[in-house]
């Protein structure tokens, strides 16, 4: 088995957010399990694309946060954060990466991938998700290079892909249009698998219409903007300019509510299934298949299943001399208490006695 580099990167975590726009991910509809809405959400999602396509602006606008800074490396840079609304938690892990190293981008999937697969088969529970659910692809105005190309072919083999066209305020209508169809084409061409949401029987009436909808406008091309405005007594998140106001949030100006919508609202428990009985279930199988001829790893297996064993022995046994500790403690509060009492009901019957 080829043992993959570590990919170089840079962890930031910025902490908790509390959403003052609605995003939608505590109103998704009811397909989502009950258990997901209680405990929360979660995403890991990495954009990737040429410096200058505006990835800070859409990220912080799909989320409504302002979880991505200007200043970050030329390195994979990772930034996780919790962000609630109405009391529901999304917890975020956001990769991004602007160079043209396709290399480095397979082995951090991979490696988290096997971090993931390691969590699996131990003992310890739960298990932290690690994997990549989404790779947003950012596509510049111009034309699209072959490294550019060669990467989104080698990045969808690994996970769930979606392309999209930022800054659409650049293109008139018709300009858009065509330069749809010749990125539908690049992706034709080159059999390159993007990340399409599936419509299923039992699906509500709203739910098929937006899916069908979204598909309709592959690949999706925003506008993104992180500026509060006022027009008409509303607050809209818009981009300014000397004419006036692109409330990006309008579907007839650009996709970006579809998108949002795509992410977080409707199809986010598809995006980390597709990961997980598609992307992740092939590498697992890959995994197997490597180890099962190497006894070297076979024995490295069986020495982490007993540590983990004797972790878990040895919690347990603390929490029970831990008990017994507690229980004597009291047990020793309650006699003394209660021969504090009986010694202070002899005093006082001597004194009554004397009296």
């Amino acid at each position: 088995m080829v043992e993959r580099k570590k990919s170089r990167m840079v962890n930031i975590s910025l902490g908790t957010v509390l959403l003052d726009d609605n995003v939608g991910f505590s109103c998704v509809p009811d397909q989502i399990r009950r258990k997901s809405i209680e405990n929360g959400f979660y995403i890991n999602m990495l954009v990737l694309g040429r410096r200058g396509l505006g990835a800070k602006t859409l990220v912080n606008s799909i989320f409504a946060s302002p979880l991505l800074e200007r200043s970050r490396t030329d390195e994979i840079n990772v930034i996780k954060n919790q962000i609630f609304e109405n009391e529901i938690c999304l917890d975020t892990c956001i990769a991004t990466y602007h160079g043209n190293d396709t290399n480095l981008i397979t082995n951090y999937i991979y490696n988290l991938n096997k971090e993931y697969y390691e969590q699996e088969l131990g003992l310890l529970r739960p298990i932290k998700d690690t994997r990549i659910h989404v790779c947003l692809y950012l596509i510049p105005s111009d034309k699209l290079s072959e490294n550019e190309i060669s990467m989104m072919k080698e990045i969808s083999k690994k996970c769930n892909l979606i392309p999209v066209i930022t800054k659409a305020d650049a293109f008139t209508p018709e300009e858009l249009v065509e330069f749809k169809e010749y990125v539908n084409t690049i992706l034709e061409e080159n059999e390159i698998t993007i990340f399409k949401p599936q419509i299923y029987e039992d699906d509500d009436e709203e739910f098929i219409e937006e899916t069908k909808e979204i598909n309709i406008r592959y690949p999706l091309a925003t506008v993104a903007s992180e500026n509060i405005f006022e027009k008409d007594g509303d607050l809209i998140r818009a981009r300014k300019y000397a004419w006036g106001l692109i409330d990006i949030e309008n579907e007839k100006n650009n996709d970006f509510m579809k998108l949002r919508k795509l992410l977080i609202h409707f199809h986010l428990d598809e995006l980390i299934n597709q990961t997980d009985i598609g992307f992740y279930a092939e590498f697992r199988t890959d995994c197997a298949k490597d180890e099962s001829n190497i006894d070297s790893i076979k024995k490295k297996r069986l020495a982490k299943i007993r540590n983990e064993m004797d972790k878990i022995l040895r919690e347990r046994n603390q929490r029970k001399i831990e008990k017994i500790k507690y229980e004597e403690e009291e047990m020793e509060k309650y006699y003394k208490k209660k021969i504090e009492r009986l010694e202070n009901d002899i005093k006082m019957s001597k004194k009554s006695v004397v009296e």
